[in-house]
């Protein structure tokens, strides 16, 4: 079942685009837009991929959230838990939000697209929260669901109901807000995406050719690591591109993951930074380009330093 940050429907497509559904519907069945229909509802879900490159051969003027928000279904209880996320979605363009009431509610939408998360509370008036998690888990169509489950009183120990994360009773802003970020695999800082025919980038980039020590890791297991090495070719204080990317056992995840780079070469001696990777590519060997989504302020500094000298 495809996630909601992968397609779109045709009336989000018809929307955004400023055309009707017909079109949207005449161009998917003409191959101009790609995807796949929902093996439930029979809708046309259509690739962003595909609208993004329209988008960009005709040079629209459209706005790039629209294309690259992350959908969060709620499903709550109450009016405890909603004013919270519904404030942490206000605040940050890069989630589109949806809440409703009840657990019935949450499957039908979880069934019709996958969400990039669900928030699902306890004490739900028809079906208890950990049978929503439970059914979501066990349908194939809806198991990679990410799920953070708000609970409703303290308890000695996290229950054993299958959801991805579960928030403390009351959880304040700040903490709810990063459970949110680290589900959605988001950096932690929010930065626009440039418009298309603008080439953007916040920091200049520097040349190096410094040999690292790289792992790789699920971002739901970040114990466990696949270490290997890369040669980063050039870095700035936002992301770094590496070369020659190989790991020692095991192969690059198909699931949300992380990089950790270590580097102890001048100038960048016991220099660390956590990735979220941008972009990987296959020509004889594998690159990647990284963002840094964790990285201490003394190893920013070191790469200011560098590109102030460099």
């Amino acid at each position: 079942m495809p996630r909601s940050s992968d397609y779109l429907t045709t009336g989000e497509t018809a929307e955004l685009l400023g055309i009707s559904r017909s079109t949207v519907s005449r161009r998917f069945d003409a191959g101009v837009f790609r995807g796949r229909v929902n093996p439930i509802t029979g809708e046309r879900m259509i690739s962003r991929d595909s609208v993004l490159a329209f988008v960009r051969e005709r040079g629209l003027p459209v706005d790039l959230y629209l294309l690259t928000q992350k959908a969060v279904i709620l499903a709550a209880a109450g009016d405890a838990l909603a004013p919270t996320v519904a404030r942490i979605a206000a605040a940050d363009r890069r989630i589109a939000l949806e809440t409703v009431r009840s657990g019935s509610q949450a499957l039908i939408l979880c069934a019709r697209r996958v969400p990039d998360l669900l928030i699902v509370e306890e004490g739900l008036p028809d079906v208890d929260c950990d049978q929503v998690i439970r059914a979501l888990k066990e349908q194939p169509e809806t198991s990679g669901v990410t799920i953070l489950c708000a609970l409703a009183k303290p308890r000695r120990a996290q229950p054993a109901w299958g959801a991805d994360a579960y928030a403390a009773p009351s959880a304040a802003d700040d903490a709810l807000r990063s459970d949110i970020v680290r589900l959605l695999d988001l950096p932690s800082e929010e930065e626009p995406p440039p418009r298309f025919g603008e080439y953007q980038r916040r920091w200049s980039r520097v040349e190096v050719n410094l040999p690292a020590r790289v792992a790789v890791f699920r971002r739901r297991d970040p114990e466990h690591r696949a270490w290997g090495a890369a040669v980063v070719r050039d870095i700035s204080q936002g992301g770094a591109f590496l070369a020659n990317l190989r790991l020692d056992d095991g192969a690059i995840p198909a699931e949300p993951f992380r990089i950790l780079i270590q580097v102890d070469e001048p100038p960048l001696l016991l220099w660390t930074a956590e990735c979220q990777l941008v972009r990987l590519q296959s020509n004889g060997s594998l690159s990647a380009g990284v963002r840094f989504v964790n990285i201490s302020e003394s190893c920013r500094q070191k790469i200011a330093e560098l590109a102030a000298t460099g």
